[in-house]
C-alpha cells in the first residue's frame, strides 16, 4: 500500500474528488507502489480558485518583509528535511540521489533568492513636466497565477515559479505532473511550515486534460506559467489567445554541442556526457546533438562511445550509480520507439535498447545510446527524444557547424567548445538560442539569470532572475498633483 496523494486547497490537505486514481510506482523497481489516491477534480480546482481569489487582496497588501519571511521559512524547512525530500524525489522520478540532493539544494537557494527579490525596489520616481506634483511608476502583482509543471524537475521547477509569484504578491494554484506528486507535496509543506497564509499557495494533483485545461481556461486566472512539451505549450497559447491572460511557456529543446577543431576534447567529451546523460537525458536543456568538425570527428566518436559504455545503470539510491531509469514504462516505450526509428537515420554506435540496472530487472532503464553519421534533417536530429540519446553530426566548416546548430524548430540551449575567442563570440552572436555555454554543459543554469528559449522552445516572459518580476507583476503609473 502506497502513501496517500493529497491536494492542498485553501489551507487544507485533502484527497481529491476525481473519479480516477493517481498511482505512482518506483521507476527503478516497478513492483513497488509509492503513492496513490484520487485525482483532484474540477470541483477541487474551483475550491482552490476561490481560496486563491479570497486571499489575494490581503496577500498583495502584505509587506515585502513578511512575504520574504515566508520564503525564508520555506527554505529552512526544505533544508532541514533535505534528506527525506531528496530520497522521495529519487524514488518517484528515478534520478540519482546525488542529482536529487542537488535539486533540493537548488530549490532552497531559489527560495532564498526570491525572498531577497521581494525586498528589492518596485518602481521609479519620475520628474513631472510641470513644476509641481509627483509621478511614480510601480510594479504590482497580477493576481491568481496557474503554474503547470513537469516531472523531470518536480521540486525545482515548481519552486522557482511559486517563489517568484508569491514573492511579488500573487496567489498560486500549482498543477504538478501526476508522475511525481510527492515532491510537489513537500514543496507545499515547506510553504505551510514557513507561515504562508491560507489560500496563497494551492496544490491540485490532477490530470492535464481535466484540472490542467480547466485551470488554463478559468476566467479568474491572470497568468499561466507552464513548463512541458511543445504540444501542450502550443495548446495553452492557443487557448488563451485573444484573452488578457499572460503566458510564460518553457518548452522543449534539441540542444547542440558544437565541437570545433581547436576544442579541448577532454573537456568537450566530459561536458557533453554530463549534459546528455544526466537524469537519463530527461531535461529540456539536455545535450542531444553533437556537431563536430571533420578534423576531430573520429576522436569525438571514439571517446563518446567509450564514455557511454562505461556508465553504470542502477538503483538511483546507490552511490555507485551513474544513471538511473527513465520516469515510467510509457516514457521508456517512447524513447525506445525514437531509437528504433533512428536506425534508418544514422549508425548505432552503442546502446539502443532497454537496459538493466545492475541487479534491478524490472526498472525502466534505457541504455546510454549514441548514433553517428546522423542525417541532420532526420527525425533523430530534429525531434526531442527526452532520453539518453546523442546524435553525432559531421560538419565541414565553421559556417556549416553554426547553420546545422540552428537547423531546428527549437532554440533553448547550446554548448560551444573552442579556445578561439573570436569564434566563441561569433557563435554567441549567430546561435538562435536563449542560453549559450562556452566550454560548459548545456543544462547548467543559475537562479539569478533570466532563463528561456527562442523559436519553438519558449514563448512569453523569461523565468528566474530579475526577469521573473516582469512576468509576475505589471506597471501602475501614478500622477500626484499638488
Amino acid at each position: 500500500m502506497g502513501e496517500r496523494v493529497l491536494s492542498f486547497i485553501a489551507g487544507k490537505w485533502r484527497e481529491g474528488r476525481g473519479e480516477r486514481s493517481v498511482r505512482v510506482v518506483n521507476p527503478a523497481r516497478s513492483s513497488e507502489l509509492l503513492w496513490e489516491g484520487p485525482e483532484a477534480s474540477i470541483s477541487d480546482l474551483e475550491d482552490a480558485m476561490r481560496g486563491a481569489q479570497d486571499s489575494f487582496t490581503s496577500w498583495r497588501r502584505t509587506s515585502a518583509a513578511a512575504r520574504a519571511g515566508v520564503l525564508f521559512g520555506a527554505a529552512d524547512w526544505l533544508r532541514t528535511h533535505a534528506g527525506q525530500v531528496a530520497s522521495d524525489l529519487s524514488r518517484e522520478q528515478g534520478k540519482t540521489l546525488m542529482e536529487a540532493h542537488g535539486e533540493v539544494a537548488s530549490a532552497v537557494r531559489s527560495l532564498q533568492y526570491f525572498a531577497g527579490q521581494a525586498q528589492e525596489p518596485v518602481g521609479d520616481l519620475l520628474p513631472p513636466s510641470e513644476t509641481s506634483g509627483v509621478i511614480w511608476a510601480r510594479r504590482v502583482p497580477v493576481g491568481v497565477v496557474g503554474c503547470i509543471t513537469p516531472w523531470n524537475f518536480p521540486l525545482l521547477i515548481p519552486t522557482y515559479k511559486l517563489a517568484a509569484a508569491v514573492a511579488f504578491g500573487n496567489t498560486v494554484i500549482l498543477k504538478p505532473a501526476l508522475n511525481t506528486p510527492q515532491s510537489a507535496m513537500h514543496l507545499v509543506r515547506a510553504f505551510e511550515a514557513g507561515g504562508c497564509p491560507s489560500g496563497v499557495v494551492n496544490l491540485t494533483i490532477g490530470s492535464g486534460s481535466g484540472v490542467g485545461r480547466a485551470l488554463v481556461q478559468h476566467a479568474a486566472v491572470a497568468a499561466i506559467s507552464f513548463t512541458g512539451s511543445n504540444a501542450v505549450g502550443t495548446s495553452i497559447a492557443r487557448s488563451v489567445a485573444g484573452t488578457p491572460v499572460r503566458v510564460q511557456l518553457e518548452m522543449g529543446g534539441k540542444n547542440p554541442a558544437l565541437v570545433f577543431e581547436d576544442a579541448d576534447l577532454g573537456l568537450a567529451i566530459d561536458m557533453t556526457v554530463r549534459g546528455a546523460m544526466g537524469m537519463a537525458g530527461q531535461r529540456c536543456t539536455a545535450t542531444s546533438r553533437v556537431i563536430a568538425a571533420d578534423s576531430v570527428y573520429a576522436e569525438v566518436e571514439r571517446s563518446l562511445s567509450e564514455r557511454l559504455q562505461a556508465l553504470r545503470l542502477g538503483d538511483p539510491l546507490d552511490s555507485e550509480t551513474d544513471m538511473g531509469p527513465v520516469v515510467s514504462e510509457s516514457h521508456r516505450r517512447e524513447v525506445l520507439a525514437h531509437i528504433e526509428r533512428g536506425r534508418s537515420n544514422g549508425s548505432l554506435a552503442t546502446g539502443g535498447a532497454a537496459g538493466r540496472g545492475g541487479s534491478l530487472e524490472n526498472g525502466f532503464f534505457v541504455q546510454p545510446t549514441l548514433f553517428t553519421d546522423v542525417d541532420p534533417d532526420s527525425p533523430l536530429a530534429q525531434e526531442e527524444i527526452f532520453g539518453p540519446v546523442i546524435s553525432l553530426i559531421r560538419a565541414a566548416s565553421v559556417e556549416e557547424t553554426l547553420a546545422l546548430a540552428n537547423q531546428t524548430q527549437f532554440g533553448l540551449s547550446a554548448s560551444v567548445f573552442t579556445n578561439d575567442l573570436r569564434l566563441a563570440m561569433q557563435a554567441i552572436d549567430e546561435l538562435q538560442v536563449g542560453v549559450v555555454h562556452i566550454n560548459g554543459q548545456s543544462p547548467a543554469i543559475e537562479r539569478y539569470v533570466p532563463f528561456g528559449g527562442t523559436k519553438g522552445s519558449g514563448h512569453g516572459g523569461r523565468e528566474q532572475g530579475r526577469a521573473a518580476r516582469e512576468f509576475f507583476t505589471e506597471w501602475k503609473s501614478v500622477y500626484l498633483s499638488s
